[in-house]
């Protein structure tokens, strides 16, 4: 007995009160095997990041320098709307897969029910998603000038990829909690391999919007069934769906369909101004814009990749995940800031990449890529908080938002694009408080 307690106090004695060089030291040199285990990871996810994100660049940029500007309009149009359908037909179920996931992602036939049950409410959601939304791609692109012909094909075209998306979105998600990082990537390698060159080569015989979204369909469907075959190998889907598991994503489905529906809009607030109040030039401008910011998509999909799943896995620990959640936005601010300010010195040079017709834009390309950036933080605020079930009721979060839409409105003119845009970067601004709000009121309560 005393044995061991002598061995305590030398162990003890061992540790100082006071931090000190040699303490320091120490503690440096116990965390490198983790700043190792991180560093190999964002290299392996950034590095292959980068070439997707590159292929991704030179398949935008020859997507609008192949399409007539009234063309990459109606396709603006459509590809905005397939993000928001998909926002819609989701409706918080990718996220409740993703917090009862985090739970049991060890477990092969429990993370199979999970998805299983997960696959079962998107259809239903997708069918809804879908009778709302493609009435209003039609009027829009009536609006915009396309024949009924168009509209039409344009419509067609869209639900092949539509559907892909969906499916896709819940696939990644059990190679994502077993940080199967690696080979993830290089199914997205191959798969913008893959559109760029259907797209380059279909474009270049016919030059059409349809087109570019058909191609977009047949890199998407691709990377579906290589994921399907890496998701097996985590999970059982000869599985029945979960009662429980159902009960506890349907907990989630109710807090976050209604801000889905309200932010599947909000979210585009800047293409809907412009599609009802603007001209298919602004349309068209706005497009451009967003694919020339879309580096920062790095950004987003190592969140997506590392931080959000290994996140929704830690203890529910309050001082734990307080940490976790404090670093990584320090990270991203610090990431995002200086990427910024190398954009915008570079505006002029970046744009010439693009045809004549948008070589004035270097304001807008500049409030541009401060949304892009802040919308990085905010994604990965939302995911973070998502993945722990941490969700603001919607008879909060709908109205604080939509006043802080009535102000921005009020303040800028959101009938040009770059009134539009100023409104765009002012919420962006905002919304990361609120996540903040969010998050450490949910903390405080689990205390």
């Amino acid at each position: 007995m005393s044995n061991n307690t002598n061995e305590r106090s030398e162990m003890q004695a061992d540790v100082p009160l006071i931090a000190t060089p040699q303490s320091a030291y120490r503690a440096f040199i116990l965390a490198l095997p983790r700043v190792r285990e991180w560093g190999k990871l964002i290299a392996i996810t950034g590095s292959a990041q980068v070439a997707v994100q590159a292929i991704g660049f030179i398949t935008g940029i020859l997507v609008i320098r192949l399409l007539p500007t009234q063309e990459y309009a109606l396709y603006t149009i459509a590809n905005t709307m397939l993000g928001t359908m998909a926002l819609l037909a989701d409706g918080g179920v990718s996220s409740g897969v993703m917090s009862q996931g985090g739970k049991v992602w060890s477990d092969k036939k429990k993370l199979g029910a999970v998805l299983v049950t997960g696959f079962a409410l998107r259809r239903k959601f997708a069918v809804g998603s879908a009778f709302v939304a493609i009435p209003v791609l039609l009027y829009l692109l009536r609006h915009h000038g396309a024949s009924w012909g168009v509209s039409a094909m344009l419509a067609f075209s869209l639900m092949p990829v539509f559907v892909a998306t969906l499916s896709g979105k819940l696939l990644e998600i059990a190679p994502k909690l077993n940080q199967d990082i690696s080979k993830l990537q290089k199914l997205q390698v191959g798969t913008n391999l893959i559109r760029l060159a259907s797209s380059g080569f279909l474009l270049m015989v016919f030059p059409l919007a349809a087109v570019a979204i058909a191609a977009t369909g047949v890199a998407q469907i691709w990377w579906n069934r290589r994921l399907a075959a890496r998701t097996e190998e985590y999970a059982d889907f000869q599985v029945a769906e979960d009662r429980n598991v159902r009960d506890e994503m349907l907990v989630i489905v109710r807090r976050v369909l209604p801000s889905s529906i309200y932010f599947s809009f909000s979210l585009q607030l800047s293409f809907w101004l412009l599609s009802f109040f603007g001209s298919g030039e602004s349309i068209a401008q706005l497009g451009a814009l967003s694919r020339v910011a879309v580096a920062v998509g790095v950004l987003t999909t190592i969140s997506s990749y590392l931080v959000i799943p290994r996140f929704a896995r830690l203890p529910a620990s309050p001082s734990v995940l307080k940490a976790f959640y404090i670093k990584v936005q320090l990270v991203l601010f610090v990431v995002c800031g200086f990427g910024c300010l190398v954009g915008c010195f570079l505006a002029g040079p970046i744009l010439a990449i693009l045809p004549v017709e948008y070589a004035s834009l270097t304001l807008a390309f500049q409030l541009k890529l401060g949304v892009a950036a802040f919308g990085v933080l905010i994604g990965t605020l939302v995911g973070l908080n998502a993945s722990r079930g941490y969700i603001m009721s919607p008879k909060i979060q709908i109205p604080l938002n939509l006043a802080i839409v009535a102000v921005t409105a009020a303040v800028f003119q959101p009938t040009t694009l770059i009134g539009v845009l100023y409104v765009d970067l002012t919420r962006a601004a905002i919304a990361p408080v609120v996540q903040n709000a969010i998050f450490f009121t949910h903390l405080k309560q689990a205390k």
